[in-house]
């Protein structure tokens, strides 16, 4: 292989999405073998050296943790080899959402992680990752990183799939998810207001008749997990008049059951962004993240040393 050839490698499920990212000029494809041993452990090997390789590899996070191990121990399996740069692309980040403490005790799990990522990898390239109380990943990483945002792949969606569409976030949080793709789908868009009541009881308000009445509403945020929210949405859209109602997310998480909730809301399609794997993952980021890592090269060239610059 020649010294510093740009190659992606998909982990575990991820591996679907590294070989589409390859199909970009100018990236190579690496294969790694990734498995459990009966205890749980993780197992991983590389069947081609990435010797001397710029290496990016391209992880799947959603459940978290093991794939975050497998991540590690394929790096450093990649460093024993002698690549001479790892880098991590993680289409969804976990662990942010404990950014700071709550309670008396608690860990702040996101800069654990942070901590842990940092020291293992040369860079990082992720899709919208869930900054509530940081204002950039530099806070808490310490090496190279890159967000990326899905609006244009989730706007080629609705375009393509809808004639008369209004975009619904169901928070405030949504806004800058739902002004982007609105402005890229040329269409009107509306944000709701939440009150949480527990972990699984939301109640949303401030959406109107005249907002949605003949159109086909969109409801669009950055993770689907529990359903409850995004469900109650779609709910309201429908009651006030809309033609038809979408439940559209980045990242789709998805506990047990919240896409048997939205369908019974009545939404006519569950979609979300392939940086999670799963029956929903109709929109595309391959482009995106292969685009990211080739620009990328120049500063990650550096590999480690360039950590004392690091970017967002």
């Amino acid at each position: 292989m020649a010294t510093g050839h740009l190659v992606v490698a998909g982990l575990g499920k991820a591996a679907g999405l590294a070989a589409r990212m390859a199909r970009v000029p100018g990236i190579g494809l690496l294969a790694v073998e990734t498995r459990r041993f009966p205890d749980g452990e993780c197992y991983a090997r590389w069947l081609q050296s990435p010797g001397g390789a710029r290496l990016w590899l391209v992880g799947q996070f959603a459940p978290p943790d093991a794939g975050l191990l497998e991540a590690l121990i394929a790096a450093d399996a990649a460093r024993e080899q002698g690549a001479g740069f790892v880098g991590l692309v993680a289409p969804y980040l976990p662990y942010l959402r404990q950014d700071r403490q709550f309670k008396p005790g608690e860990a702040v799990s996101s800069r654990t992680v942070a901590a842990v990522l940092s020291r293992h990898f040369d860079g990082l390239v992720t899709v919208d990752p869930h900054l509530h109380r940081y204002k950039s990943l530099s806070e808490i990483y310490s090496i190279p990183s890159r967000v990326l945002h899905a609006v244009g792949p989730l706007a080629g969606w609705i375009t393509a799939r809808t004639s008369n569409p209004v975009l619904i976030g169901p928070d405030s949080e949504s806004r800058q998810w739902v002004s982007r793709v609105a402005a890229l789908c040329k269409a009107p868009f509306t944000v709701m207001r939440k009150k949480r009541v527990s972990s699984v009881e939301v109640h949303s308000s401030g959406l109107r008749a005249a907002d949605v009445r003949g159109r086909e509403a969109v409801v669009l945020d950055d993770i689907i997990s529990s359903g409850h929210t995004m469900a109650g949405v779609v709910e309201a859209a429908l009651h006030l008049g809309a033609r038809k109602a979408f439940a559209v997310g980045v990242h789709g998480l998805f506990a047990p059951g919240a896409r048997k909730l939205l369908k019974q809301a009545g939404a006519a399609a569950v979609v979300t962004c392939n940086t999670v794997p799963g029956p929903t993952a109709k929109v595309d980021v391959s482009e995106l993240l292969a685009e990211a890592v080739l620009q990328d090269q120049p500063r990650a060239a550096t590999g480690r040393r360039a950590r004392a610059g690091c970017t967002t």
